[in-house]
């Protein structure tokens, strides 16, 4: 299902988580899951701690803000914290997905070091010399009681009881709660169990031989035929199995098996290439390296062959480009001088015009004078010529009829 920064989600606590927890976390859980997802763990239980104050619903833009991690990286993260149960994660799907995150409590440094999967992929991953640092940081005292008296007093040598008021019981209280991981199965566990009768007692093979077995097939890579006989070989007088000889034999076969490597754990989903542990030297793996160097050389060739052609085709778009650049810029140019000659002739024409309005306004002047002029001339002079040019006239024509 994919991630999306708008969905939301809550974040409930089903443990205690103490200060060794947080400590385990980092020592034990992290070489083997990552910082990613312990980084996701401490996000969500910051969050927790928050909510004890004021209930609040997250969506997941808010942990890509505060984990600086893509939604890719926190699936992941969320995903390895799934699978080694120190996390369940529960989805209601609408328009918008709703999520809650319940966290567990990491396994005791004592349960986690005696895992048959765990302390085996932290051994590889850290190797011999961190791996014992790790153990002594995690080991009791041993302390020399030879000389010394126990004293301690019991329960009843210091409280008594009396009647009281009434008990109310108090249910669904927060305690230290710790989530089995689980896998699936590769094994028949009936066809094995079939194989078994006779050989080992039938109330031997209980859930924690089944679990055990389970995890030792899975973490060595063991079929149904091969755990089997394995178990054979380590089945005690009395009908039991030898628990501790059995993981041993499981390793030891292993160890021959891939150059006397150990196993260790990859996240399922990457590249091939990426799957085999550089520690890997088998042959097996040296050709799976070979083929997934081939694989991606002759597809880095063919992303160059196209890369290529399409430079090619680009430099001959260019190519046709430049030159229609070069007849427009001509076309341009040419457009630019005729725009500059019709300019010098338009301002020619405008200063040829305003010539003409300062004579025309010469001219209106003077015609305004000689207009005052008339003005002042008497009136009986123009009469009298007036008279003169009327008597002086011809007189008109009588027709002979």
């Amino acid at each position: 299902m994919m991630l999306l920064p708008a969905d939301s989600y809550v974040v409930i606590n089903k443990s205690i988580i103490t200060e060794i927890d947080k400590k385990i976390l980092i020592d034990l859980y992290q070489p083997i899951i990552g910082h990613n997802a312990i980084s996701f763990y401490y996000t969500l239980l910051n969050d927790l701690e928050k909510n004890s104050i004021t209930e609040e619903t997250y969506n997941h833009h808010h942990l890509l803000s505060i984990m600086q991690l893509s939604l890719t990286d926190i699936k992941v993260a969320r995903e390895k914290l799934e699978a080694v149960g120190l996390l369940k994660t529960y989805v209601k799907k609408d328009h918008i997905n709703n999520y809650i995150y319940v966290l567990y409590s990491p396994l005791s440094a004592n349960e986690f070091l005696n895992h048959p999967i765990l302390s085996v992929v932290l051994y590889n991953n850290v190797g011999k010399t961190e791996f014992m640092r790790i153990i002594e940081n995690y080991k009791t005292p041993r302390i020399n009681f030879k000389d010394y008296e126990d004293i301690t007093a019991k329960f009843d040598d210091v409280f008594t009881t009396v009647p009281a008021s009434s008990f109310i019981e108090n249910k669904d209280l927060v305690k230290r709660n710790t989530n089995s991981f689980s896998f699936n199965n590769t094994i028949d566990i009936e066809l094995l169990i079939s194989n078994l009768n006779g050989i080992v007692k039938e109330n031997a093979i209980n859930k924690d031989l089944i679990d055990l077995i389970c995890n030792l097939s899975y973490i060595y890579n063991l079929d149904t035929v091969t755990i089997g006989d394995l178990i054979k070989a380590n089945v005690k007088e009395n009908g039991t199995i030898d628990k501790e000889a059995l993981r041993k034999s499981c390793r030891n076969y292993y160890q021959f098996e891939n150059n006397s490597n150990l196993p260790t754990l990859i996240y399922r989903k990457q590249p091939d290439y990426l799957k085999t542990p550089s520690g890997d030297t088998s042959k097996k793996a040296m050709m799976m390296a070979i083929d997934e160097v081939n694989k991606q050389i002759t597809s880095n060739v063919s992303e160059l062959e196209i890369i290529s052609g399409e430079i090619n085709n680009n430099c001959s778009d260019n190519s046709a480009t430049t030159q229609e650049l070069a007849a427009g810029m001509e076309e341009t140019t040419a457009t630019a001088e005729t725009i500059n000659g019709n300019i010098g002739r338009i301002k020619g024409n405008a200063e040829d015009v305003l010539e003409m309005s300062q004579e025309g306004e010469a001219l209106s002047v003077e015609v305004k004078a000689r207009a005052e002029e008339l003005k002042k001339t008497p009136l009986e002079p123009c009469r009298h010529i007036h008279y003169l040019q009327t008597r002086n006239a011809e007189p008109p024509r009588l027709n002979s009829d």
